[in-house]
């Protein structure tokens, strides 16, 4: 729908331009402002509590990682409605810029993760932020290995998921719901977001943990609800939220079966844990563009063995099987994972 995506990069264009107008911080290269959906009341300690103007002078992990994944959508948006070349790589080159600016200054080396805040003094606060680490994760913000890896080992998961801040902070006891819900509480839609970010770096373990946890709330309480305390027991009139559901359907559709959406392909990237999938798992009716898609997998782990549309094996490279987005009808795939080694 391009009349839909010139409208979109126009909001996206003006909306970056309005927060390095508002909200760039020149000497750190970063953007200022409050976590992305954790608010001060909640999400901070005491000293922010209803300050707007002492916390947007903090500088947010997942905010600046926000920023950066909308320059780069920005440029795709770009390069896919024919701007000028000069243009497009003008939004490439500050992503590029933010995310070293990410890389240096909100990394915690003792901890071995990101800061969720820098705060109004450019001290890091030694807390991590469950939607800020996945989203640095996925979308290729952090790029070293090593790095990589340290964040999926001390990102702790609980018993039933990733806590949207950890350790939480001393916060006086309340009744009020908002003075209290992103303080170490459970948000399903972050556990999609980390989950995700888990399966595309290849990390079975945190994968099926994140995936088991919110299966198991689920079933626990009969509902998908906003946010869960620790020991999993939530308010009632948080039940039935459509934003924690679709954190579920994302495990499934975008880790168990590693469906990644492209301008011009659907790309496969399945990730199956032999514990929780012993046998085949079969989508069906997955309406997408203008196809119907049932999908087997057969095997466990993350490395695909075979990879077949309509019964018709096809060739691939780098573990990243592709279909065309311009098929139409119905179609079969089915993939075959590695040997039970790799799960």
């Amino acid at each position: 729908n391009r009349t839909f995506l010139s409208w979109a990069y126009d909001v996206t264009r003006r909306s970056l331009k309005r927060g390095e107008r508002d909200a760039f911080d020149d000497g750190l290269g970063l953007f200022r402002g409050c976590s992305s959906f954790m608010e001060s009341n909640s999400g901070y300690p005491a000293k922010y509590h209803h300050r707007g103007d002492l916390v947007g002078m903090t500088k947010a992990l997942s905010t600046n990682a926000l920023y950066y994944s909308g320059y780069s959508i920005a440029a795709a948006m770009a390069r896919e409605l024919g701007k000028e070349e000069e243009v497009i790589q003008q939004y490439e080159a500050r992503a590029i810029r933010l995310g070293d600016s990410i890389r240096s200054h909100l990394w915690l080396g003792e901890k071995g993760y990101y800061s969720y805040v820098m705060d109004e003094n450019n001290t890091l606060l030694s807390n991590f932020e469950g939607l800020g680490e996945a989203l640095v994760l996925m979308d290729g913000i952090e790029t070293d290995t090593g790095r990589i890896q340290s964040i999926f080992d001390n990102v702790k998961q609980q018993r039933y998921g990733l806590p949207c801040l950890w350790p939480p902070f001393d916060l006086k006891a309340s009744e009020h719901i908002a003075q209290y819900y992103h303080n170490g509480r459970l948000w399903p839609f972050v556990q999609g977001y980390y989950a995700m970010a888990a399966a595309r770096h290849g990390r079975i373990d945190v994968f099926s943990h994140a995936l088991q946890a919110l299966k198991d709330l689920a079933v626990k309480s009969k509902t998908f609800a906003e946010f869960y305390e620790i020991n999993g027991t939530f308010p009632a009139q948080r039940s039935r939220q459509l934003w924690s559901e679709t954190g579920y359907l994302a495990m499934i559709h975008q880790g168990l079966f590693g469906l990644t959406f492209e301008v011009d392909r659907l790309c496969f990237a399945p990730l199956k844990p032999k514990a929780l999938f012993p046998s085949t798992v079969i989508l069906e009716n997955l309406v997408y563009q203008n196809m119907v898609l049932d999908i087997r997998i057969k095997g466990q782990g993350g490395y695909i063995k075979r990879f077949e549309l309509d019964g018709k094996k096809q060739k691939f490279s780098a573990e990243t099987p592709f279909i065309s987005s311009k098929l139409t009808g119905r179609h079969t795939v089915k993939i075959v994972m590695g040997d039970d080694s790799k799960a």
